[in-house]
């Protein structure tokens, strides 16, 4: 037998069970292939079934159409506000949050609720100060004009903060000392024309709720400006239209 024959009987020996592995890959990745585009094709099924019930039920007044509005997903928010001095409380707008209004309907106010977290309420140079029993606050506003779908609003947060600390300074002893305190806000939207605010679904609403940290001094609350925050209706805001 010649070189070349023993050659070509060799490379056809090893090309052959490299061949079935390659077909067996192949088989493999073409299963898989098909197997996630069906998943995809079940799941965008589910979505749209469960959307167009929604839109079934809306249309037969069973239920509303949610109105949403939440805290910004961009932004340069990272809720953590000092109400330690006056001077920190002089200026509108400086201490605020965005929100955004995700939803269909047009946003004409909002109602806040303010939930103290004990285990993060202390004396910041003597974490061992735990205030206990912590109140809660809710505070409800409306802005100076709708927020468009798509829209959003930067919301003045210190007569927000404020309320909620007026019922925790009972608390506090020494109302110089420096205190830590986290919160959970939740906003639930109210739509243009309707009596009361109705919160809407966690899956459409994830961002409703943020927890916030206040550093704070009770004597903070003495003093003129928050006094004259607390007691006046109107709280500043800013209304931006969609693509602003």
């Amino acid at each position: 037998m010649r070189l070349s024959e023993r050659v070509f009987r060799v490379a056809r020996s090893f090309a052959s069970p490299a061949t079935t592995v390659v077909s067996i890959l192949i088989s493999i990745g073409s299963l898989y292939v098909a197997y996630d585009g069906a998943r995809s094709s079940n799941t965008i099924a589910t979505q749209a079934l469960a959307t167009a019930t929604q839109a079934n039920e809306i249309a037969l007044g069973r239920i509303r159409e949610p109105v949403i509005l939440q805290f910004s997903e961009f932004g340069d928010d990272n809720f953590e506000f000092h109400f330690e001095s006056p001077a920190d409380l002089e200026r509108e707008l400086k201490l605020y949050v965005s929100l955004e209004n995700d939803g269909r309907k047009s946003v004409e106010g909002a109602v806040f609720e303010v939930v103290g977290i004990e285990s993060l309420t202390h004396r910041v140079d003597n974490p061992s100060i735990v205030l206990k029993n912590l109140p809660s606050s809710v505070l409800i506003t409306t802005f100076n004009s709708a927020v468009q779908p798509n829209g959003s609003v930067h919301f003045d947060i210190r007569k927000l903060v404020l309320q909620y600390l007026g019922k925790l300074a009972p608390r506090i002893v020494d109302k110089n000392a420096t205190y830590s305190t986290h919160v959970n806000v939740v906003v639930t939207a109210k739509g243009v024309g309707e009596a009361v605010a109705v919160g809407a679904p966690l899956k459409l609403a994830p961002r409703d709720r943020k927890l916030w940290k206040i550093v704070f001094k009770a004597g903070v609350l003495d003093s003129e400006i928050a006094k004259k925050i607390v007691s006046e209706p109107y709280i500043p805001n800013r209304v931006f239209s969609p693509g602003y």
